[in-house]
């Protein structure tokens, strides 16, 4: 008789049986007994293995089985009740972790309108379970709640309290006990009652700062970033006006340099420059130019119904002959004539012009007598005269 051992194991973890089988001579069939069992990975332990084996598991009580190694079982500590659990990483236990009030009966919640989970909403100590639709919620200090009048609806944000007037504010810098130090811009109703109020503020050791208007990134129009403390349009920008007038009050409107020009055109609508047909612009000092649309242009016309000479009037007694009294303007008026027989009055002093001046001068008390201009300069005329004594003479001229 043969009698042949057999070694069966199982996959790690394994349970390994040890058997004898017997086999007569001549063939035919054998018997066979187990004689050993074994466990190997944990977990099990074997009583009686040659006998009869009893196989037990040992753990931890609320504890569950992991993999410790390739080839090895064990049991974890015991979990938490009602908690979540997470994994440990190769070769360490699952573990549990404490989960906040509530936790557990917010995952049980069956999904909202929304298909969503969330109930309620906790920033920092402060919560709220529920809100309006479009109302925008804030932080207290002792509840998040939701404050009068801020909302959102179809892409319009919208800050707004009844009667009570409000304000939107940007800083550029904020510090000290209350940010007592700032700047910052606004748009409020709050600053002046009934008006709206554009610009940029600032208080403490805050810095007044300059403001732009930009269109595609580039800047149009700004105040004190150009040209200190003046408003500056960019290169090809234009103010139409289509109805109204702009006033410059007490202060001054004024365009620098001979770079522009007031322009007008018989549109009814404001148009790009090219449509002006009619201009004044600064020809030199002291000269301004009325044109046909294009910078420095002389070629336009003036038509009022009068035209007043100005400022100081001329000097009188240069000439041979000397006026007194005078009256009007700078280049018309009258002056009292002395006793003069072929002497000369000069028209001095006045404002210089270009090359010279054309005028006229008529004895008003003694018409016979005449005055003949013979002479000028940029900033004189002179004239041959034969006057009486207190005559009234009566001037104009023209400069050119």
């Amino acid at each position: 008789m043969r009698r042949v051992f057999l070694l069966l194991l199982a996959l790690a973890p394994a349970l390994a049986f040890a058997q004898s089988i017997e086999f007569p001579p001549g063939g035919g069939g054998g018997s066979g007994t187990v004689t050993s069992v074994g466990f190997t990975g944990g977990l099990i332990s074997v009583a009686n293995p040659t006998t009869t084996p009893a196989l037990t598991v040992a753990g931890t009580s609320g504890g569950i089985p992991y993999f410790s190694g390739a080839s090895t079982w064990a049991s974890s500590a015991a979990l938490a009740a009602n908690s979540l659990m997470v994994g440990g990483g190769a070769g360490a236990s699952p573990l549990t972790v404490t989960t906040g009030a509530g936790v557990l009966t917010a995952l049980a919640a069956a999904p909202n309108a929304s298909g969503g989970f969330l109930t309620g909403l906790t920033v920092g100590t402060t919560g709220t379970t529920s809100g309006a639709a479009g109302q925008i919620m804030f932080d207290t200090g002792s509840v998040l709640t939701e404050q009068t009048g801020f909302s959102y609806s179809s892409g319009i944000l919208s800050v707004q309290n009844g009667v009570t007037a409000q304000s939107i504010q940007a800083y550029n810098t904020a510090s000290g006990t209350s940010f007592v130090n700032f700047e910052k811009a606004i748009f409020s109703f709050q600053n002046t009652v009934n008006t709206l109020t554009i610009g940029t503020t600032f208080g403490g050791t805050g810095v007044a700062r300059n403001m732009q208007f930009v269109v595609g990134g580039v800047n149009k129009l700004d105040y004190g970033i150009t040209v200190s403390n003046i408003w500056t349009t960019s290169a090809g920008f234009e103010w139409g006006i289509n109805s109204g007038y702009l006033n410059g009050s007490t202060g001054s409107i004024y365009i620098p340099g001979q770079a522009g020009f007031y322009g007008f055109t018989s549109n009814t609508v404001a148009l790009p420059a090219s449509t002006i047909d009619t201009n004044l612009s600064r020809v030199s000092a002291g000269i301004i130019g009325v044109g046909t649309g294009a910078l420095g242009s002389v070629a336009g016309s003036i038509k009022a119904a009068a035209f007043i000479s100005a400022s100081t009037s001329p000097v009188l007694t240069t000439g041979s002959c000397s006026g007194s009294s005078a009256a009007g303007g700078a280049s018309a008026g009258t002056f009292v004539a002395a006793a003069c027989t072929g002497g000369t009055y000069i028209l001095s002093s006045m404002p210089t012009a270009p090359t010279g001046y054309a005028c006229i001068a008529q004895d008003r008390t003694t018409p016979a007598n005449l005055l003949q201009q013979t002479a000028s300069s940029t900033t004189s005329a002179t004239f041959t005269a034969t006057t009486l004594i207190s005559d009234v003479v009566g001037f104009q001229c023209l400069a050119y």
